[in-house]
């Protein structure tokens, strides 16, 4: 009886979307806050630029933020960890004498700041806390959080 419940629900709800019509399942925030702007930027003069994996979608969308300066408020950067086109395993790696990301797969090299690589708007919220939009064009909504079913 319940496996003739499940079916149903599931009749309904693929009849409910109808030809042409998008179903969108939601990932994950649209934002992503790395808490107070002064730790982090302390973490990443210690420890390097920081790689967050899977925030756009899973095995995808590694992201690498990153803080240039001594201002903790000021010099934020985060974008893509892969050059467009290239696979996970093409992370870029960084490379603490040079202060660059060398692509592993290419040997292309890229700045501090991921010039060359997809940008992602970095905010400071009104607490100095470092806030990461993961929307294109800063649409909330209807960015790389959200996907097609």
């Amino acid at each position: 009886m319940l496996g003739l419940a499940l079916w149903g629900i599931a009749v309904w709800v693929s009849d409910s979307s109808g030809p042409g019509s998008t179903l969108e399942v939601r990932l994950g925030d649209d934002e992503f806050n790395l808490g107070p702007a002064a730790k982090r930027a302390d973490a990443i003069a210690q420890d390097g630029p920081v790689l967050y994996p899977g925030l756009l979608g899973p095995d995808e969308g590694y992201i690498v933020v990153n803080h240039v300066g001594s201002d903790p408020v000021k010099g934020w950067y985060a974008f893509a960890a892969a050059a467009p086109g290239q696979p996970v395993t093409c992370v870029v790696q960084w490379q603490p004498a040079r202060q660059q990301f060398v692509d592993p797969c290419t040997g292309t090299a890229y700045p501090a700041t991921g010039d060359g690589l997809e940008q992602f708007e970095v905010l400071i919220t009104p607490k100095k806390e470092v806030l990461v939009d993961l929307t294109p064009e800063g649409n909330p909504g209807q960015g790389p959080s959200t996907v097609p079913s």
